[in-house]
């Protein structure tokens, strides 16, 4: 349901589920979409730790009742592409909110997959039950054609799956202990939209940021873009030899007649949902 103050935050912050959020600059107004529950808005929130935390908590407390199994992590920041609008020098613009292991883990997330592509072409293909009525919708059934090399291909995606896992969560935890609290503002505009990713080092970051005054707190605590394009670097370097000795190895020891078991999700695509994609 929308909220509207007299005086609002200045960045409404878009949850993915959101269907829509509008704004009114001569009122400095916003009707904000947002999944909270009930009797909470953005407006309840005075920095982005509170928002982010507080976001944190409640998916984790519903993956437990999903769950009874699922191991919590300690709360490190949990930003990751999150949307948002705002005025950057009294003009609109849209923008992206991540933790800085966030925006690593999917930088070399696209990384790992140029390089798969690059030692194992490979494209999608229709399976046997694509496009077979189930229900009310459709099944999606697109499997891999990697031109005979489909069992190297799989186990080392799993691989590198795996690999890119285990560093996201090294990450969190090696930029939380590095005390490097700040943000890195990346401008990342098209004409004629205007679009900023704010990426921030850490929890301390976070909490130095309040909504009303976004853009003047990211600016006090700015760091060199540099700095961080560094060590994407760096992991990418990493990757890049990871996945040339898994892919090695797997050459040397991979046996065709030798399946491994795993579970094939069945997605039931339902009518309409895809209507207007490209």
């Amino acid at each position: 349901m929308g909220q509207t103050a007299v005086n609002p935050p200045k960045v409404a912050i878009v949850k993915r589920v959101a269907k829509n959020i509008a704004a009114r600059p001569q009122h400095r107004d916003g009707y904000l979409n947002e999944s909270f529950p009930r009797r909470k808005s953005l407006l309840n929130f005075e920095t982005l730790t509170d928002l982010d935390e507080f976001d944190y908590r409640f998916q984790k407390q519903a993956r437990n009742k999903e769950d009874a199994s699922y191991l919590r992590k300690p709360y490190r920041g949990s930003l990751y592409m999150n949307w948002a609008r705002l005025y950057v020098g009294g003009r609109f613009a849209y923008a992206t909110l991540s933790m800085a292991a966030g925006y690593i883990y999917a930088e070399i997330a696209d990384a790992g997959h140029e390089l798969l592509g690059n030692l194992i072409p490979f494209r999608y293909v229709p399976g046997k039950h694509h496009g077979k009525r189930q229900g009310a919708g459709w099944r999606w059934d697109m499997r891999v054609d990697a031109g005979g090399q489909e069992g190297i291909f799989e186990e080392l995606r799993r691989q590198i799956w795996r690999y890119e896992q285990e560093r996201y969560d090294a990450l969190l935890t090696s930029w939380e202990s590095a005390n490097r609290a700040g943000a890195y503002l990346l401008n990342q505009s098209e004409s004629p939209e205007v679009h900023w990713h704010f990426i921030f080092a850490d929890v301390r970051s976070l909490s130095s940021v309040r909504f009303r005054s976004f853009m003047r707190d990211c600016r006090a605590v700015e760091r060199s873009a540099d700095e961080l394009v560094q060590e994407i670097d760096k992991e990418k370097a990493a990757l890049k030899r990871y996945i040339e000795d898994q892919h090695a190895n797997i050459g040397r020891t991979y046996d065709p007649k030798v399946r491994k078991l795993h579970n094939r999700r069945k997605i039931v695509v339902a009518k309409g949902a895809l209507d207007g994609l490209k």
